[in-house]
């Protein structure tokens, strides 16, 4: 296996902080040929290329700590729920668009996106009702615009 950590690297930082490393050779390499250093230090040390959906999640939380004690394999799922523990749950409450009733939900807050711009709705009928709602005005608007005189 190549691109096996070596004194002389020149490493360089992306994507949050995490150290990479050239190796064109690398059969997960990303199209500008470099490969995240993490990955292949648990690579070397569970003797295989990992496959693209593993995850090698660092414990400590710190990106430069690529020592093998501190990484663990992982898949997106879990890796996923790992992280959306750090973030407390809170009740929140929200109007529904569909029926424009108040109601509460469970929030988490996330550092991956800013959900605020996704409805939420009450329930799947609202969701639903909603839906057909919005679709049937936006094609009566375009029926409209298309028509000549």
């Amino acid at each position: 296996m190549g691109c096996m950590p070596e004194p002389d690297w020149t490493r360089t930082s992306i994507n949050k902080g995490y150290p990479i490393v050239y190796c064109p050779t690398h059969p997960n390499a990303y199209s500008n040929r470099y490969v995240f250093v993490h990955r292949i230090v648990y690579e070397r040390h569970i003797g295989r290329f990992l496959k693209r959906h593993e995850i090698v999640h660092h414990k400590n939380g710190n990106k430069l700590d690529y020592r093998i004690e501190n990484l663990e394999l992982t898949n997106h799922t879990d890796h996923a729920r790992h992280h959306a523990m750090q973030f407390p749950a809170v009740m929140v409450t929200l109007i529904c668009p569909g029926c424009v009733k108040p109601f509460t939900r469970e929030r988490r807050k996330t550092h991956l996106s800013d959900r605020s711009k996704r409805r939420t709705f009450c329930s799947r009928h609202c969701n639903g009702a909603y839906t057909a709602r919005t679709r049937r005005s936006r094609s009566q608007k375009r029926a409209k615009s298309s028509v000549s005189y």
